[in-house]
C-alpha cells in the first residue's frame, strides 16, 4: 500500500462521510463562519507519516464541514518547494481530496499585486496562470482556466461577488521559487508579459487538479504590493496581517459560492 492510500485509509477511519467541495487555505487566511457546522478536525501531525507546514501562517489540519447539505472539507495549511517539500508532497493535499470523492475545489493563497491600479487588499480571481520557478518549464507560458475546469465554480464565484458586493479583479498568477521575494526586475518581466499577482505556490495544485478533472475555482488575496511596485519593504509578518484582515471577506465569498452551486 502506497503512502496516498494509507493517508486516505487514516481519514477514512475518523470521517467516512464523502466530501462533495474542497478548499485549499493559504497564508493566513483561515477565518471561519457560524454559517458552518464543523464536524471534525484532524491534524496533519496526526496521520501516520503525513508532513506538516512549516511555514508561519500554515496551522497544518483538515476541517470537515456542513453547509446547505455538502460536505466540505477545508486544507488549512500547505506545502512548498522552498521548504524542502517533494512535488508528491506538494500534491498530496489535491491528490486526497480527490480519493475522498472531491469534484471541485477552491485554491486560495495570498500574494503580491504587479499593478498599481490594483492596490491591496483586494481579491483577485485567477484566470490564468504562469510556472516561473523554471523547475520543469524552461520556457514558461501562461495557461488558462478554461470553461472545461471552472465553469460551473466560476459562474458561482462571479455571482457571489457580486450578491457579496466585494470588489475585485482578474487576471494571471506567477508562481515563484521562492522563500525570497521577487526582486523589482522580476515584477518588471512579469509585468511586461501579463502578469497581475505574484506569490509562491498554487500552480502545483492547479496542475494536478487539473489532472485529476476536478472543476477548479483560484482565489488570490493581493496582501501587498510586489517589489518594486512602490517603496515598502515587503515582509511575512505584514503579509499574514493584511490576508487576516481580508479573511472575513473571502471566508464569506467563499460561503455565498457554495450556497449558489
Amino acid at each position: 500500500m502506497n503512502l496516498l492510500s494509507k493517508y486516505v485509509n487514516y481519514i477514512k477511519s475518523k470521517e467516512s462521510s464523502n466530501q462533495e467541495i474542497g478548499i485549499i487555505f493559504g497564508s493566513g487566511l483561515s477565518k471561519f463562519s457560524n454559517d458552518l457546522k464543523i464536524k471534525k478536525k484532524i491534524k496533519y501531525r496526526e496521520i501516520p507519516n503525513f508532513p506538516s507546514p512549516k511555514v508561519k501562517g500554515h496551522s497544518g489540519e483538515f476541517i470537515f464541514s456542513k453547509l446547505n447539505n455538502k460536505n466540505i472539507l477545508f486544507s488549512n495549511g500547505r506545502f512548498h518547494y522552498y521548504e524542502g517539500w517533494s512535488k508528491i508532497q506538494i500534491e498530496s493535499i489535491v491528490k486526497i481530496f480527490s480519493k475522498l470523492g472531491i469534484k471541485k475545489i477552491i485554491i486560495t493563497n495570498s500574494s503580491g499585486s504587479i499593478l498599481k491600479k490594483n492596490k491591496p487588499p483586494k481579491i483577485l480571481n485567477i484566470t490564468g496562470y504562469l510556472d516561473f520557478t523554471f523547475i520543469s518549464e524552461k520556457n514558461p507560458k501562461i495557461k488558462y482556466l478554461t470553461k472545461k475546469n471552472s465553469s460551473k465554480l466560476s459562474n458561482s464565484l462571479k455571482k457571489a461577488f457580486k450578491n457579496k458586493k466585494i470588489p475585485y479583479a482578474e487576471g494571471i498568477y506567477a508562481w515563484t521559487l521562492g522563500p525570497s521575494y521577487e526582486t523589482p526586475s522580476e515584477i518588471d518581466f512579469l509585468k511586461n508579459i501579463g502578469v497581475h499577482a505574484v506569490g509562491m505556490s498554487t500552480v502545483p495544485e492547479i496542475n494536478i487538479a487539473k489532472s485529476l478533472k476536478m472543476e477548479i475555482a483560484v482565489i488570490s488575496c493581493l496582501t501587498n504590493y510586489a517589489a518594486g511596485v512602490d517603496s515598502k519593504i515587503i515582509s511575512h509578518d505584514d503579509v499574514l496581517y493584511s490576508a487576516n484582515r481580508m479573511s472575513s471577506d473571502l471566508f464569506e465569498l467563499i460561503i455565498e459560492t457554495i450556497k449558489i452551486l
